[in-house]
């Protein structure tokens, strides 16, 4: 972080030395955490937040690595494109990232699938 950012006496001249696109992304932000935290509360949708990390009703490994990797990802993604260092390397990391848990998961969950219901 800019240390000039940090020193600021008056949060008028912090506020001057933002980046335009980083209020836009934090606005962007705010409006959809808003609307899927609206989502999650209405009781006539079906949209429930907690489900991204529960597999068959209990807390998954799996599903909690793979948001807390998205948010790291997606998190680091936006600061590289914003300071302009974004890579064709960053690029394939970041792609490898969501590819692997899924591979991980087909692979070597065990699992086998619940039988088909009887009419």
């Amino acid at each position: 972080m800019d240390h000039a950012l940090m020193n600021c006496a008056d949060w008028t001249d912090w506020l001057a030395q933002l980046d335009w696109m980083v209020i836009v992304l934090i606005g962007t932000a705010g409006i959809i955490t808003f609307s899927l935290y609206r989502a999650h509360c209405n009781p006539e949708n079906a949209i429930n937040l907690v489900d991204l990390v529960l597999e068959n009703g209990h807390m998954s490994r799996l599903a909690t690595a793979f948001m807390v990797s998205f948010a790291l990802s997606v998190w680091l993604m936006v600061d590289l494109q914003l300071h302009g260092k974004m890579t064709e390397g960053y690029l394939m990391a970041f792609g490898g990232i969501w590819i692997s848990p899924i591979i991980a998961k087909l692979v070597f969950n065990k699992a086998e699938p619940p039988a088909p219901a009887k009419p």
